[in-house]
Order: C-alpha cells, then structure tokens, then sequence
C-alpha cells in the first residue's frame, strides 16, 4: 500500500518581513541609541530652532529617560514608525534635500503633548533628524498629541 500525501498549500502573506521573527522579538527588548550624525542641520525642523538652553536641557533629560526604555516601552509611550507617505509635503521634501528619500519610514520619538523628535530606525540604532515642537511633520488630528 503505497500513499502519496498531497503537500498543502496555503496563501503567503505578501509583505514578507525584512528580518527573521526571533531576531524581531531579540530587537524589542534592546534599548534605543541615538545618534547624531544624519542631524538636518539647516531645515525648518533643525535642532537649531530649539528655543532655550532649558529646552536643550529638558530635551536630553528626556532622551536620557527614554533610552533607557525597550523598544515595546517606547511604543507604549506612543512613539512609533510613520509611513514617509504620511508625513507633510515639506517634510517630504526636505527628505529629498538632505538626501534621505530612501526611506520608507521615519520613527515619531513622543516627548511631551505636541512635542516629538523624528529620526531613521536601523536596528536599535534612531539616526534624528529632526526636532518637531508643534507636531507639524505630520500632525495628528487628536487634541494634543
């Protein structure tokens, strides 16, 4: 008696991840690291613009606080990766002049209310970008987020 078994076959998702799982899951409970060195330091969002020397003060305080966090606190915290598609036009724009329209996405890093920090994701590793006090890089239609 000699049975062959059909081998089924089910659909696949189409969007495949660019990482195995576990090295997802590994990556989440890592801790974020800034670095500076992609910084826009001549657009309408440049770290120039910061208002105070306490707001430069308050700023790293707060990312000192957050880098202590994992990946999972962080988005609980209500940071989280943008669709570039999503973000205003000038802010399009300014991608493709600081050569950085590459991207697919951006990550919003949530400081206070309207407050955020944007920058590239790779690994654990945010390359900022742009520092955003009024939400205006893609504003959200909530009352103070």
């Amino acid at each position: 008696m000699n049975r062959t078994h059909k081998k089924l076959n089910f659909p696949q998702s189409e969007k495949q991840s660019k990482q195995p799982r576990s090295e997802q899951i590994r990556e989440q409970a890592l801790s974020p690291v800034w670095s500076f060195q992609c910084l826009d330091v001549d657009g309408p969002w440049c770290f120039s613009k910061i208002a105070a020397v306490a707001s430069v003060f308050e700023l790293f305080q707060k990312m000192g606080y957050l880098e202590k966090m994992t990946w999972t606190d962080l988005r609980n915290h209500g940071c989280h990766l943008v669709s570039i598609e999503d973000l205003c036009k000038t802010a399009q724009t300014r991608l493709i002049d600081i050569n950085q329209d590459d991207k697919d996405e951006l990550y919003s890093i949530r400081l206070s209310g309207k407050v955020r920090v944007w920058g590239v994701k790779e690994s654990n590793v945010i390359r900022l970008l742009w520092w955003d006090p009024e939400h205006e890089i893609c504003p959200s239609l909530l009352k103070n987020t």
